[in-house]
């Protein structure tokens, strides 16, 4: 797998915030697994996607489990945490397969999203990953939107083909 330094870890954090505050978002909510970065800094509000920090999502999705709960885990985020910016990547998108809940579709707006080739590689199925953000923030809002999405092209997606142009083995 492509390591992700800790430089890169914090730098997630903080596009986060700076996401939120083009939004004009007072302590975001964001669901990601990069948790490291976003717990260095007290302004961004993290829903534990990793599993580490959120007794609900462990047990939902826990790898100690025989069967994922994936069922009360979408409901978990969509009805009940409802999070400003949602982040997947690898492991974790295939795990939580968010896009499968029609509520995904009807209340995110991708931010940047690419079929995910870590998943690809390791399962043989196409899924996307990426950042997405509550649509409610950005409806009516095409040039914020835009600008989240021109600022997204400075973050490095380790599992995006089109981007990186290679395959992890």
């Amino acid at each position: 797998d492509a390591p992700i330094s800790v430089n890169e870890v914090e730098r997630r954090g903080a596009y986060f915030k700076e996401w939120a505050q083009l939004l004009g978002l007072d302590k975001p909510l964001v669901m990601t697994a990069d948790a490291g970065g976003i717990l260095w800094d007290e302004s961004v509000y993290l829903l534990d996607l990793g599993m580490l920090c959120d007794a609900t999502i462990s047990k939902c999705l826990g790898e100690y489990r025989k069967e994922r709960d994936v069922a009360n885990f979408w409901d978990y985020v969509f009805e009940v945490r409802k999070p400003d910016f949602i982040a997947t990547r690898a492991y974790h998108s295939y795990i939580s397969d968010l896009r499968s809940d029609p509520r995904f579709e009807r209340d995110y707006v991708p931010i940047h999203q690419y079929i995910d080739t870590w998943i690809l590689n390791r399962y043989g199925c196409v899924m996307y990953s990426g950042d997405y953000v509550r649509r409610h923030h950005v409806e009516g809002r095409e040039e914020s939107l835009k600008r989240l999405r021109n600022l997204s092209k400075s973050i490095m997606y380790p599992f995006d083909f089109n981007l990186t142009g290679w395959l992890i083995d």
